[in-house]
């Protein structure tokens, strides 16, 4: 079994969460190995061979809008291919025979365990400032009642 752990930070809501994956070392292998292929594939442009999409929902993205296209407007190069035909469903495949294990933290508590885990990812300039901001207060209140319990348990626990 190939077991990975790391730390994902939503800072919207303002949670965090550390994330345990265990999956066979097959899947671990294939997965790498698809990543790594599509890495290297030089970007080499593929045909203007005309087709036609048959997903209608797709037509709003063609230049006409009828759902005629071409394998290079549509795909771009052989590396794009690669990527959607055998890497996002070796992923797919991968995520779906993996367990994962999740234990969610106060924001802040995990922002100070972890500090090097975390990117921000937003800027102040975003039309949800203020949802942001509302967010963030009541984590901030969360995280001062969770830091309270969390060092009552270790005075306990360093008692004996």
């Amino acid at each position: 079994m190939y077991k990975r752990w790391y730390i994902g930070f939503n800072d919207y809501w303002y949670t965090a969460s550390i994330y345990l994956e265990e999956v066979s070392i097959g899947f671990a292998f294939l997965e790498s190995l698809s990543f790594w292929i599509c890495h290297f594939i030089p970007p080499i442009k593929l045909p203007k061979i005309k087709f036609k999409l048959k997903n209608k929902d797709d037509w709003d993205w063609t230049e006409n809008k009828n759902g005629w296209t071409d394998l290079q407007e549509w795909y771009v190069d052989i590396g794009q291919l690669w990527h959607l035909f055998v890497c996002v469903p070796i992923s797919h495949l991968r995520y779906k025979y993996t367990k994962t294990k999740i234990i969610d933290l106060p924001f802040n508590f995990a922002l100070e365990k972890f500090p090097d885990e975390y990117v921000d990812y937003y800027d102040d300039f975003t039309d949800d400032l203020i949802e942001r901001k509302k967010n963030k207060k009541i984590a901030d209140e969360f995280d001062e009642r969770f830091k309270e319990i969390y060092d009552k348990l270790n005075c306990m626990n360093y008692k004996y």
